[in-house]
């Protein structure tokens, strides 16, 4: 995994594409226009989903199946039918995206999922590509990139967009991110947190105790040297894991909660 991840941003820097990988159908050389593609999404607006949902109606050989708006129902939906490619955010609620990508891949480790992130923020990119996902995009791309990428992955071809990829390529010059210290479990946790969910909620939904979801809690607070939930969502903020929307819709939620 390390040494693809590599070889792919520094091609996708440089303009070539990405290596197409092992998958077996690719010698077969099919024409990808003659593919008519499967498409789930999965955000949690509606206006997005609608929108993309739009876009992809223009395009030829591309059709939406099924749109939801959380990882529990992603989850549910290819339990019992499948899809030829997942179009999912980044940040979802509930779940989260990043262990709603790990059960997916458990799930079917030839699963072809692609993320539509809000930002080019290189710590996350980087944690959902070694996992395993398809392709990573940007929401600044251009219909056609987005199409193409699509239908790249459903080939079996992994793809990264190349403000995305750049970032990579120069994650380690300059001020490195402290939530690089943090392990996978650790990010789900950070996640959720700034997403409201309560001990017990996230326990619950990751299949912990709540003492052990403490434990990943106060060990991630040591390693970026903070004390507090509020100290943690400033940081989120500060390094693109969290969006001014995210941050609205926390203080809403916050402000329901003590009506």
């Amino acid at each position: 995994m390390a040494e693809w991840f590599k070889a792919t941003v520094l091609k996708t820097v440089e303009g070539y594409p990405p290596s197409q990988g092992s998958n077996p159908c690719l010698s077969a050389n099919p024409r990808v226009e003659d593919l008519l593609l499967s498409v789930l999404l999965v955000d949690d607006h509606l206006l997005v989903r609608a929108g993309l949902k739009q876009i992809l109606a223009t395009v030829k050989g591309i059709r939406v199946v099924a749109e939801v708006d959380s990882g529990e129902q992603v989850l549910a939906i290819v339990k019992k039918e499948s899809v030829d490619v997942i179009v999912m955010d980044t940040r979802l609620p509930g779940l989260g995206s990043l262990e709603t990508c790990r059960r997916l891949l458990l799930h079917d480790a030839d699963c072809k999922i692609v993320m539509l992130a809000e930002s080019t923020e290189e710590v996350l990119a980087a944690r959902f590509l070694q996992l395993g996902v398809t392709g990573y995009l940007t929401r600044s791309c251009s219909i056609e990139e987005f199409s193409n990428t699509i239908r790249k992955a459903a080939l079996g071809q992994r793809y990264i967009t190349a403000d995305v990829a750049q970032q990579l390529a120069l994650r380690h010059v300059g001020e490195v991110s402290p939530l690089e210290r943090l392990s996978e479990r650790e990010l789900q946790i950070l996640e959720m947190i700034t997403h409201a969910k309560s001990v017990q909620e996230i326990a619950d939904l990751l299949y912990l105790s709540p003492k052990t979801v403490n434990s990943h809690r106060y060990r991630l607070f040591a390693k970026l040297q903070i004390e507090s939930d509020v100290a943690l969502t400033h940081l989120a903020l500060r390094w693109g894991l969290l969006t001014d929307l995210h941050l609205h819709e926390l203080a809403k939620s916050y402000a329901h909660d003590t009506d």
